[in-house]
């Protein structure tokens, strides 16, 4: 996916990447670094260049399974949200969890949830709905429509965190709900801060809408910026998810799966993606910043049935998630 979203060469790679290793010792007067904070197993680097992961950490202990969760690292730690609450979901609290790599006991640990999680609050969102979330610096964000009192904050930086509601001028935080659905992304570039946001519209284009967000947290709008026109396959405004590429760029991907009995059933199965990439203008002096879309792909991605014909029909498939490697 990779050399097909970029188009390289992976002959021409390889090439280069022999002529990197064949250069004189680049460690003269290198001054160690800190490791960077991983999760999970370590990994090792076997002598003909194939990497191996071994699993010798679980990191399962004391999970609470969850449904489309918001995963975010903050200041170390790893949350889980859960981003659907109905069905199965209402019987597998806690709906909100924390891992910290440094705790010796390795488990998981309940937080307090949303009050839109709790059925004696005055917001509780009921059953079967989707919620919107973003995390800014240190905050996790959340609301959902029309039962959220605003957009709801837990800030991990605090002694003792707890959901407050946060409203602020400009049109992110006004004291209503988020206006999308989905996990918003976060991008800090040339020190200023942005908010990029999928809005679905079921009778008119969807957008792709970014925020300005100051340090008060009031907010403005800088673009807005309808979607092309997509296949009839992307029927479904919620598989989507953003990723910040590096420096002004960011992806947004969103995939789609025939429904059973919606397309002709076919011997072979695919899942549909559109990639589109954005990229902030630069900043400069009494001039406002813009986001402008600099690529769109299309393509397919295979199913286990496109392997092997004689296995059982893919029900549901979709974007869990996305990195850059």
């Amino acid at each position: 996916m990779y050399e097909q979203l970029h188009g390289y060469d992976t002959n021409q790679t390889n090439t280069i990447l022999d002529e990197v290793r064949a250069r004189d010792d680049m460690s003269k007067n290198l001054s160690p670094k800190s490791q960077p904070l991983r999760f999970g197993p370590p990994v090792y680097k076997e002598n003909n260049g194939t990497v191996e992961v071994r699993a010798l950490d679980d990191m399962s202990k004391n999970f609470s399974p969850k449904a489309q969760p918001l995963l975010v690292e903050l200041k170390g730690k790893l949350y889980a949200l859960s981003g659907y609450f109905g069905g199965e979901c209402q019987l597998n609290p806690p709906y909100f969890q924390v891992f910290d790599p440094e705790d010796k006991e390795s488990e998981w640990k309940d937080l307090p949830p949303p009050d839109i999680f709790d059925p004696d609050s005055d917001h509780y969102v009921g059953d079967g709905v989707y919620l919107s979330y973003a995390s800014m610096g240190t905050r996790i964000l959340v609301s959902t429509t029309p039962h959220s009192p605003g957009v709801l904050s837990f800030d991990v930086a605090k002694d003792d965190p707890q959901w407050e509601t946060l409203t602020a001028p400009g049109p992110l935080l006004s004291g209503g709900p988020f206006g999308f659905h989905g996990t918003a992304l976060y991008v800090e570039h040339d020190n200023e801060s942005f908010l990029f946001t999928y809005q679905y519209h079921p009778h008119s284009p969807s957008e792709i809408v970014v925020y300005l967000v100051f340090n008060d947290d009031s907010s403005e709008t800088i673009t807005t910026l309808q979607l092309p026109v997509m296949p009839i396959e992307f029927d479904f405004p919620y598989y989507y998810k953003f990723v910040h590429l590096r420096g002004p760029k960011v992806c947004f991907i969103m995939t789609s799966f025939p429904r059973p009995g919606f397309y002709v059933c076919k011997e072979v199965e695919k899942m549909n993606v559109v990639v589109l990439t954005y990229e902030l203008s630069p900043k400069m002096e009494a001039v406002k910043r813009e986001v402008k879309q600099v690529a769109t792909r299309f393509f397919e991605c295979d199913t286990l049935r496109s392997h092997n014909p004689i296995s059982h029909h893919t029900h549901q498939a979709h974007v869990i998630g996305c990195f850059v490697l």
